[in-house]
């Protein structure tokens, strides 16, 4: 079998890489006892090595390489979910800290979000996908804001694969006004809206106010937030959006608001913001990103049989304590004719 480990930065580890199939386990390690002065590191990034294994009672169907090494991906979501919560936090109390800054003089209608995790953002592409975020505030007005995501570029660091996302909010729809606005027969709504990456700084911005909104009518936002770059890997993005009723405020009160709201979730994700590349760093350098591999399976027990089961460029990061499963082309093996006395000297 032979491996080949990507060429670039990180791709290499010097933990164990495991071979497992038919209920074997075989240790890739050309030295694995020796001294440490001496010993091989099989694995270093750009590395091409050949290893024998077996002997199998049957041709396996496939094979599993597992990398040995201890993870960190564990710390990783954990700082994932805590960047969640932070948000989740700041909204569940959005209205009071909010109302005690303005003393009352805009209404607070409603505060939601929008996440995606990593995997969500695995399957946006990059033509723009939309979204919406509800508004709900019952009594107050029902509002819905409309925006679009997409990948905007890719590539490779010391921390792994990265993905750049553009958000955009687009308009903002009432699905109902509210039943009562201090005499007012309309709504005069504004958005408090919040880009909120992990790893990454809060973005902010302030729609609105705008004048006479009816029920099933619109308002363009028309504003898209300066383009982000996450991990592909473990990355997140989270708009945070708060609804409020234009009253006797200034708008330096809706700014004050910003601020706040703004100010209140960076230190709500300060932690695992700020601790997110370095942990994800040392999560990265137990993983192995193999580039290609290369079977050749043979017996010498009775007819001599032999054939390439699999030859692949693979070009995937194995994570520790993860593993890859790689199926064998059994059909690939052919008999060959020899004589005896030759079957003989291959024993």
């Amino acid at each position: 079998m032979r491996l080949k480990a990507a060429s670039q930065t990180g791709a290499g580890i010097d933990a164990d890489i495991i071979l497992e199939s038919d209920g074997k386990r075989f240790l890739l390690d050309y030295m694995p006892r020796a001294n440490p002065v001496l010993a091989v590191n099989d694995f270093e990034a750009g590395d091409d090595m050949v290893y024998v294994v077996g002997p199998f009672s049957r041709l396996p169907d496939a094979i599993t390489l597992r990398n040995d090494a201890a993870t960190g991906w564990d710390v990783v979501k954990s700082l994932g979910d805590s960047f969640i919560r932070g948000v989740e936090s700041v909204l569940s109390n959005a209205r009071t800290f909010l109302l005690s800054l303005i003393g009352g003089n805009a209404d607070h209608v409603a505060t939601n979000k929008k996440t995606w995790t990593a995997e969500e953002l695995a399957q946006i592409g990059s033509a723009p996908s939309e979204f919406a975020i509800s508004l709900n505030g019952g009594g107050e007005g029902k509002y819905t804001v409309h925006g679009s995501i997409r990948r905007v570029g890719e590539g490779t660091s010391a921390y792994g694969d990265w993905a750049e996302y553009r958000v955009s909010l687009d308009r903002l729809y009432c699905n109902s006004e509210s039943e009562w606005d201090r005499g007012s027969d309309s709504d005069e709504p504004f958005v408090l809206a919040l880009l909120v990456p992990l790893p990454g700084q809060v973005q902010k911005r302030r729609a609105g106010p705008y004048g006479d909104v009816d029920s099933k009518e619109s308002r363009d936002i028309n504003h898209t937030f300066q383009t982000v770059r996450v991990p592909k890997n473990a990355g997140m993005l989270s708009v945070a959006l708060s609804l409020w009723e234009s009253d006797d405020e200034s708008a330096s009160d809706r700014d004050k608001l910003l601020s706040k709201f703004a100010g209140e979730t960076d230190r709500a994700t300060d932690v695992p913001r700020r601790g997110f590349l370095d942990t994800l760093g040392a999560a990265i350098a137990a993983d192995w990103r193999l580039a290609e591999i290369e079977v050749y399976a043979f017996t010498r027990v009775g007819t001599l049989r032999s054939g390439k089961v699999l030859h692949q460029t693979v070009n995937r990061w194995v994570k520790a304590d993860g593993s890859i499963r790689l199926p064998l082309n059994t059909g690939a093996v052919r008999n060959w004719r020899v004589q005896s006395a030759d079957l003989e000297r291959l024993r």
